[in-house]
């Protein structure tokens, strides 16, 4: 389907899908949460995120405090960023 926002516009990605580089706009389920230190101590806060197809992992950087409060395992959340491969994992 397709999904609006403002002047933000997506197509549903399901995770099989997704390709290093690609720049993506979509809703998924979060299928875990947790919440971690960077080397410098700051937190972040790491999602696994997943749809009939796979899971992806997500890194957020900004708002950690906040997002961790309103985010549970088990919400859908739409989700915006570019995928990445790091350590063999995207």
């Amino acid at each position: 389907g397709r999904c609006q926002s403002g002047e933000l516009s997506c197509v549903m990605r399901l995770v099989s899908t997704l390709q290093d580089n690609d720049s993506v706009v979509s809703y998924s389920q979060v299928r875990a949460k947790q919440l971690r230190l960077k080397r410098n101590g700051e937190p972040y806060l790491r999602l696994v995120l997943g749809d009939r197809s796979g899971r992806i992992e997500s890194k957020i950087w900004d708002r950690v405090e906040e997002l961790h409060k309103e985010i549970q395992a088990g919400d859908f959340v739409k989700y915006q960023g570019v995928v990445q491969t790091y350590n063999g994992r995207r």
